[in-house]
Parts: C-alpha cells; structure tokens; sequence
C-alpha cells in the first residue's frame, strides 16, 4: 500500500506552466515593490543564522527572525550565467540556450559573442507587461551577455536603470581589492600588497596587520596575468552606468558604497513618481577576490571573506532601513538568497556549504542548496522555518501571482508559484520536484547525462557525480576538480530529511528503494523527452576580443587590431568618469 501511494505522488506533474494565478487584481490589494539580494558564490553555511559561528550578520539574521527562513531552496544551476537565467525568466538554462557543455567556458565572458535572448521574457519585461507600470534595476552583476554594441545589457532586457559590472568580478582580477591600493591577494610578485603580507618571503612592515590571515589564504589565490597585456589580453574590468562605461577598471572597493546609493536612488525615485518597483541587487560578495572598503576591511575573525560577508549584511540593512524610513516596508518584498554554491577551491576565502556535500559547480546538495529569506511584513510569516522545496525557478511565477497576472502561454515555465506557501502561515509548497542540472549539460549525450540527479519531496537520485571548483587535495574525493563526471554503473539514492550531507546511500536492490529508483527514472525521462527543453547555445556562440568593452574607444583609437596606437590595446582602455559624470545618488 506505501509503494502504491508513493507511484500515485509521484505522477504529480513535474513541469510547465506551475503559475496559478487568476488574472485581475493582486491579491494583496496593491502592487508590492519587490527587492531580490542576489548573493555571488555564497554558500549554505555563511549566514550566522544558518549556523556559521564566526559570520556575522545581524541584518540578514534580522530579516530571518522578522520573515521566512527556507532551508530546501535550490538555484537552477551550479554556476553563475546560467542560474542567473533562470532566477530572472522561470526558465531551465537550458530553455533559454544559457548553457555549455563541460568543455565550454559554462558562462559569458567580456568578449563573449552571447547573451540572454532577447526573445526571452525577464521579471522586468514581464512587470511591464498588461498595463502594470514598474520601474526596474539591476545594480552590481549582470553576467548574461555584452556583445555588439551592448545588445545583451539590461536596459536591452526590460530594465530602466543599470550600474554594474556586465560579467564577473575577476574577469579580469581587478588591480586592486582593499584600501590604499591593497591587492586582491594573490601569490605573484606582480601584485602591489604581496610584500606586506606578514607570510611573505620579503617582510614589510604594515601600519594595519591583518588580523586573521593564514598563510594558505595566499597560496589558494590567482590572478589573471591577461590585465597587465599579452596577445590574449582583455581589456580591465569596466564599471558601466546603462549603457556606457564611467569606470575601467572598476576601483572595487568604492562599490558597494556606490551600489547601496544607487539602490536607494531608484527606491526615491520610484516614490517620487508614486511607481511600484523592481530592484535586483546582484552583489559581488563573495565571488573570488574578496574585497572590501575601508570601513569593512579587517574587521572580521572570518578574514576576508567575513569582511565581504558583513559588508555585504551591512549594506541590505541600509536598504532595509531606508524602506522604514519611508514607511513602505509593509509595501515591499524582499527575497535573498544566492547564485549557486561556495567555491571551495579559495579555501578559507571561498565559503562553507555547512552540513551540505560540496560546493559550487556540483550536483551535490552543496553545488545548488543555497541559503534563502523571504520578508514582507504583515504578509510573509515572522519567524518561520520550513524545509519545503524551493528554487529560484519559482520567483518569476511568485510574482505574477502577487501583481494578478498570468504567465504568457507562448513558452514552458519550470516555477511554481510560491504565494500560497509563502503568504499563508499554514501554507505548503506545491513543488514536489527539483532537478539538478550540472554545471556543462549536454543534449548529444544520453538521457542521463544531460541531467545529473533528481529530487522527489525527500528522496535524491544521483545518475551522474564529478567533482568542481576544489582543489585536489580536498579531503572529500568526491569534490575534487580530479574527480571528473562519469555515468554511475548502479545510480545513488538518498533520503535527504535522513541524511542531508548525502553520505549514507540507500540499498536500492531493497523492493521499497527499487520502487522509488523506477519511479524517480520515469520522472527524469519525462522531462528530458520535452521537445522546447534545448535552446540554441549562447555560449557556444563563442567569443571576440573586440566585443570586450572598452572605455572611449574612438576616441582612443583604441582596438585589438591596432597596431601603431600610441598605448596598445587594451592597455588604453583606461578611464575615470566618476567625479564628472556620475549622478549624485542620494546616501
């Protein structure tokens, strides 16, 4: 009787078109603002309420006593373009061509030819659509595209305003991370702060010591030779504002001062002009190299990675506050969560996935389990705790609900909608499943590996294992960068509310495993036979240096090609338009 129950659960359906909402009025009787905090690499186990004992963060903590602490919610992706994707259309990567096989760089780069379709529809298109009237911004990372002549940038993608840098923070390494012109830590003699560090082969003295600094935090640290020139160079990191370039490279340790302005910026201005609005505030925190202003620099036990994480809380409280301070708190919601997992190749300075396997680049509960709070006061549950499943699929589909709009019907969506969960005390989620895209699928191979595992309600099925991001000295083998991906001959099950750090798997040769490995295989199958599932690859578009942005160009005569220019390429694409040209966002 259980095994018959369990067949009948699992024939819920597994995909498209979750959304439940009845078109016509929102719900909650207004339009809410919606704030999403998107973490970078930032792992399970960073948040001091999720139990790290040496992360402080008493505004996140703040928001998970005063809203909605989720403990099964899962990215769509393991590494960054492709969850990025997915947070903001509902959509597997894979639908939307934000994918690569293992052998592919996996995300965009400066120079990448790619981007987000146009054709596909973000939160801020969508919360333009049908007569409603948001204002949206995207402040911090992008990472879904540059291209020929900015044509992936977000104001290309529904939003109003942008000011951020268009890919990652470490493409490439900026000069420099803390204050004074400290660099990003890494063990080459290039690096301006290598001789200061107290492990230095050449000792300096330093009027501030670095008071939590292992020698290991140098030795797991690189940088990208390809700033300071070469025939494969790109040109610095470049600071946009829309859709020019103000700063490059992007002096990193004025932006998260500079991004928390800009945020409150477009909060005023939306109260001026009495608009509902949409701000994602995609932080770097704690994306490799870690960084911080002076006012966080050297402040945590943790090192640096705990001056990023409480740099990055102290921030949120600011945005927190100026909500307060205008009395539309009860008005707006606000999501955090993360990108994907830590990168435990920085060791001490790539985060902790707490109790999870792994990290980031894995199917592992610790590659995608990342950490998430939902706040809206008088709406979302203070002080709750719940272990339903969840996924940065499901955010795009929550809203729709929230403005009383349906999702359009021209394409699949892979969320469900979290408003009756989430809004009501006693509500429960209605997603029952959770796929586990690897970090590289792909469609040429066989039905297994384009999909590495699968979760039901409790149970995890593992087809597929590889290791990612970690160093091969790692004390899990299993998580290694040498552990590579290869097709299990007998699959893995396990019973995650049992065993969560996926140590103990079950013997499915036993009838009541064997059941839920023949069910969980007919799940799998069934989505992987959906015709809309692949999208043309973005990232298999390639890349061109000369689409690597560069600041005044023209101006410049500055281009990869140009051999007699009096500073070679990309050496000239250097500019600080700040003081002059930079709004002066409200602080």
């Amino acid at each position: 009787m259980a095994i018959a129950i369990l067949v009948s659960l699992f024939l819920l359906p597994l995909f498209g078109n979750y959304a439940a909402a009845v078109e016509g009025a929102p719900p909650l009787g207004f339009l809410p603002n919606i704030i999403i905090f998107y973490a970078d690499d930032f792992g399970f186990g960073d948040i001091e309420s999720y139990g790290h004992p040496e992360s402080l963060t008493p505004r996140l903590n703040e928001l998970i006593d005063s809203g909605t602490k989720l403990t099964s919610f899962y990215s769509a992706s393991p590494v960054c373009s492709p969850s990025r994707a997915a947070l903001l259309t509902g959509r597997f990567p894979t639908r939307t061509g934000v994918w690569g096989p293992t052998n592919s760089p996996l995300v965009f780069y400066q120079a990448s030819i790619g981007g987000l379709p146009l054709s596909e529809i973000t939160i801020a298109e969508f919360l333009k659509m049908n007569g409603l009237n948001y204002t949206s911004a995207v402040i911090g990372k992008w990472h879904l595209g540059i291209s020929n002549n900015g044509q992936f940038l977000p104001l290309n993608q529904g939003f109003d305003f942008f000011t951020g840098l268009p890919t990652v923070s470490d493409d490439p390494n900026p000069p420099f991370c803390f204050p004074n012109s400290r660099g990003c830590w890494p063990s080459t003699p290039i690096d301006p702060w290598n001789e200061s560090c107290p492990d230095s082969f050449v000792h300096h003295p330093r009027t501030t010591p670095y008071t939590a600094l292992e020698p290991r935090d140098r030795s797991s640290d690189d940088i990208d030779p390809a700033w300071y020139g070469g025939n494969n160079a790109i040109p610095p990191n470049p600071l946009y504002l829309n859709h020019d370039i103000v700063q490059q490279p992007v002096n990193i340790t004025m932006t998260p001062d500079y991004y928390t302005s800009a945020c409150l910026h477009h909060i005023s201005n939306a109260i001026t002009h009495k608009q509902p609005f949409f701000l994602y505030m995609a932080f770097h925190q704690t994306h490799h190299p870690q960084f911080a202003s002076s006012r966080f620099f050297n402040t945590s036990q943790r090192g640096m990675f705990g001056d990023a994480v409480q740099e990055m809380d102290f921030n949120i409280g600011v945005v927190v506050d100026y909500l307060k301070q205008h009395g539309i708190e009860d008005e707006t919601l606000i999501i955090f969560t993360s990108d994907n997992g830590p990168a435990l190749m920085r060791e001490t300075r790539g985060g902790n996935a707490g109790p999870l396997k792994c990290g980031k680049g894995t199917t592992y509960e610790g590659g995608v389990r990342v950490p998430a709070v939902v706040w809206m006061p008088g709406q979302v549950a203070a002080g709750r705790v719940t272990r339903g499943l969840g996924s940065t699929l499901d955010v795009l589909p929550t809203i729709a609900d929230l403005v009383g709009q349906t999702l359009p019907s021209d394409r699949a969506y892979d969320g469900v909608s979290m408003f009756e969960w989430l809004f009501h005390a006693d509500g429960e989620s209605k997603r029952t499943h959770n796929m586990y895209w690897p970090k590289g699928p792909n469609p040429a191979l066989s039905w297994q590996q384009s999909l590495h595992a699968i979760r039901y309600r409790q149970w995890k099925l593992h087809w597929i294992v590889a290791g990612s991001h970690c160093n091969n000295d790692y004390m899990d083998a299993d998580c290694r960068e040498n552990h590579t991906e290869h097709v299990l001959s007998s699959p893995l099950l396990f019973n995650l509310y049992h065993d969560v750090a996926e140590s103990y798997p079950l013997d499915i040769t036993q009838p009541y495993y064997a059941s839920i490995v023949g069910q969980l295989n007919q799940s799998w199958s069934q989505l992987l036979d959906d015709d809309t599932l692949w999208a043309k690859s973005q990232i298999l578009l390639g890349s061109n240096n000369s689409l690597a942005p560069c600041c005044d160009a023209k101006i410049n005569d500055c281009y990869p090609d140009n051999k007699i220019a009096a500073t070679p390429w990309p050496d000239c694409c250097v500019c600080d338009k700040i003081n002059a040209s930079f709004p002066m966002f409200v602080s």
